[in-house]
């Protein structure tokens, strides 16, 4: 069981999904996050009013970001991450949480897989 995360977390990490993923809906985010589907309707408002989101009903409905804002999320290179992810040996004990933060954060998914 994923452990519950603050509403200000989850916020951001459904804000890191839709800008990954580009599209979504709020039934994907409601299985993804272990909340309801009103939360997520309700994260998905409040968040609309800071960053560029919008909902779209009907049958291609969903979670989009506007579509003007390509460089909403940027994303490390393969080549970046990978270098990032070697550096975890190399760094002190203490920057390690630091590091993993910042390649989680703008990684695509690679350091899953050490």
């Amino acid at each position: 069981m994923k452990e519950k995360l603050s509403v200000i977390e989850r916020r951001r990490k459904i804000l890191d999904y839709i800008a990954y993923y580009k599209q979504t809906t709020c039934m994907e985010l409601s299985k993804e996050f272990f909340v309801s589907l009103s939360t997520i309707w309700r994260d998905i408002v409040f968040i609309s009013r800071y960053e560029p989101i919008y909902c779209q009903k009907g049958r291609k409905g969903g979670v989009f970001i506007l579509p003007n804002n390509h460089n909403f999320k940027y994303y490390l290179s393969e080549e970046e991450e990978i270098l990032l992810i070697s550096l975890l040996d190399k760094v002190e004990e203490n920057k390690i949480p630091i590091l993993k933060g910042i390649i989680i954060r703008f990684s695509r998914g690679t350091l899953s897989n050490k």
